[in-house]
């Protein structure tokens, strides 16, 4: 495996080499593979870059690894091509090229990690776990190497980040992502809940509950979102399905309700009770002041297999259900108090009022200094 490593990144090297001839332009370049399309705080910081450093450009390369071969040849070409021609590269998931290779002393990066907080573990902190990566591996492929800064949404969370990316806590900056503008934004939220809700009138009836469970490695959890579903009042209810695509494509939704146009951030706009698992989620959630509650009917395996840097016993605002009675239950009688929420949200993201601004100054000053 080593050896094939070692191939990989002398062509990766020896490509890069010859990109670094180029000029470096006022550039700063967003890279993710999480998805195909721009974040929403990949957006949000173009559009702020734009009306506030009218010289630089911006370029922005989403792509996720779909085939080995076609990433290979996106990464020798154009993702290649502007990190070595950029001042700033801002990452919201892990870059094999910006970590891998030798990077002229003068380029920045910044980290933003695409979950708001941190509460499952993932990175450097479960090598060799079930739902992670080999030590080995991420030895050879240089994990996380590479950043100049990383974002963190509170003080408590430095130290769960520090793990994950193997960083000293001096590296951090506190300011949660620009997302959390909009979610704080109450006019944003209700025009949002106005489109939804002239969309799906029935949405306008009766309490909305939104599931939004995180996406699984090694288990289906078809079965477990199937009986929510069957659980479900709809005479009091509607229920809001927002799965990941590879776990949709399987499900039997019946009376659920499945909005593929809007992101799970866009549905809390529209929810009056969130139920997760162990999704980042639940700070978003917290934010907008939701009842949350946590359908968590496979703790001690997902602990082991992964585990989390909050205790989910003792930390979330609601005790976590074990089996789906208990979560209807918990449901009914409002067991999730506001204020536990609001609790919650003030300890994990800190209460920055412009976090997009704060993000664009301090890739501001990465530029000219």
């Amino acid at each position: 495996m080593n050896t094939g490593i070692h191939l990989f990144r002398a062509v990766l090297s020896i490509v890069y080499t010859i990109y670094k001839l180029f000029p470096v332009k006022n550039k700063v370049t967003f890279i993710s593979r999480q998805s195909n399309t721009p974040s929403i705080d990949v957006e949000l910081l173009t559009e702020q870059i734009s009306a506030k450093i009218p010289d630089c450009e911006t370029v922005v390369l989403f792509k996720k690894i779909e085939g080995k071969i076609a990433y290979l040849f996106y990464m020798l070409f154009p993702q290649l091509y502007h990190i070595a021609t950029s001042k700033v590269i801002v990452l919201d998931s892990y870059c094999i090229a910006v970590s891998l290779l030798k990077h002229r002393p003068s380029l920045k990066v910044i980290q933003m990690w695409h979950a708001l907080g941190a509460y499952k573990k993932f990175g450097k902190s479960i090598l060799d776990k079930q739902e992670g990566t080999s030590s080995t591996v991420a030895s050879a492929m240089q994990m996380h190497r590479g950043y100049d800064v990383i974002l963190a949404s509170s003080d408590y969370c430095k130290p769960f980040l520090g793990e994950a990316f193997g960083y000293p806590e001096e590296v951090f900056r506190v300011i949660p992502l620009p997302r959390t503008d909009l979610l704080r934004s109450k006019d944003y939220m209700d025009s949002l809940r106005d489109k939804i809700i002239k969309e799906c009138p029935k949405l306008g009836e009766k309490t909305n509950i939104l599931y939004a469970p995180t996406m699984r490695k090694t288990e289906d959890p078809t079965a477990e979102v199937e009986k929510l579903i069957s659980m479900i009042d709809y005479s009091q209810y509607n229920l809001i399905l927002s799965l990941h695509p590879l776990v949709q494509d399987r499900i039997n939704a019946g009376e659920a309700i499945v909005l593929d146009a809007y992101t799970s951030m866009e549905l809390l706009s529209i929810c009056d009770v969130f139920i997760t698992d162990y999704s980042a989620m639940i700070y978003e959630a917290a934010l907008m002041k939701k009842p949350i509650y946590l359908y968590a009917y496979d703790l001690d395996l997902f602990t082991k297999e992964r585990g989390f840097y909050l205790d989910p016993q003792t930390e979330l605002p609601v005790r976590p259900a074990d089996n789906i009675q208990e979560l209807v239950s918990q449901i009914a009688n409002s067991a999730c108090e506001i204020k536990s929420v609001e609790q919650f949200s003030d300890k994990y993201v800190a209460d920055n009022e412009h976090c997009t601004e704060e993000i664009v100054h301090l890739i501001q000053n990465l530029l000219y200094n």
